[in-house]
């Protein structure tokens, strides 16, 4: 009776209405925390900079910010801002992020970056060739979380010869939700932080995994300031 109701429950949860109610919940989320918070803008001028040299590049950031970042790619004051795909896994959490991010003007991207994810990895690399810019989670979708868990990303920045950016988004009113990737979900009227780190470009001679260490410093770094901006401590700290 117990495994019967495990799986009725599951099959339940991920149904076409439940699916869609939490994606429109989500969406209203989003909108809302937007709309009522008070935004604060760090690194944007280096970003904008990227753009008016028609540089595309890799957005990376923590999964546990993955609802926040709409926030950051949707404000960049630029009249050329490039579209932004984010690569998202064919599970269902990864799809359904992937209809929410949509919503905002974000498009998905779906596959892996490891060894199994070529054909993914070659599509991030035609859309980066084509002058578009890329997103994704070094840690994700399984985690460990705050961990760079393949050299995926550094390879691909590697081969399409474009910079890694570092991306944090922070709010001083959220929930730390209890799971993996310790999954924040942001309230609406607090104070928020949008923190674009320093580009991060491939060295000659570096191997992969140095590029993807430096990834990871760099988005820690991201992280701790847009949390300590908003009074609010880190979640590798808990």
């Amino acid at each position: 009776m117990k495994k019967y109701w495990k799986r009725w429950r599951k099959k339940f949860l991920r149904s076409r209405a439940v699916t869609t109610l939490a994606v429109w919940v989500l969406v209203a989320n989003i909108w809302l925390v937007r709309k009522t918070t008070k935004w604060q803008y760090v690194g944007e001028d280096g970003v904008c900079s990227l753009i008016d040299a028609n540089q595309p590049f890799l957005g990376c950031f923590w999964h546990g910010r993955l609802m926040l970042m709409p926030q950051a790619w949707i404000n960049i004051k630029h009249p050329r801002r490039p579209r932004f795909f984010m690569l998202n896994s064919r599970h269902f959490d990864g799809q359904l992020i992937g209809r929410v991010t949509r919503v905002f003007g974000i498009d998905q991207h779906v596959g892996s970056t490891n060894h199994k994810g070529l054909s993914a990895f070659r599509g991030l690399l035609r859309l980066l060739k084509d002058g578009h810019c890329v997103g994704m989670t070094p840690d994700g979708p399984r985690g460990p979380a705050f961990k760079v868990v393949t050299t995926g990303g550094a390879t691909l920045a590697m081969t399409a010869k474009v910079p890694i950016v570092p991306i944090a988004v922070g709010t001083s009113r959220r929930h730390q939700m209890d799971t993996w990737d310790k999954f924040l979900l942001s309230w609406p009227f607090g104070r928020g932080v949008v923190v674009w780190g320093e580009p991060i470009w491939p060295q000659d001679g570096e191997t992969a995994e140095e590029l993807s260490e430096r990834m990871r410093l760099g988005l820690d770094a991201a992280s701790d300031l847009a949390d300590s901006m908003t009074g609010r401590a880190s979640p590798r700290a808990g």
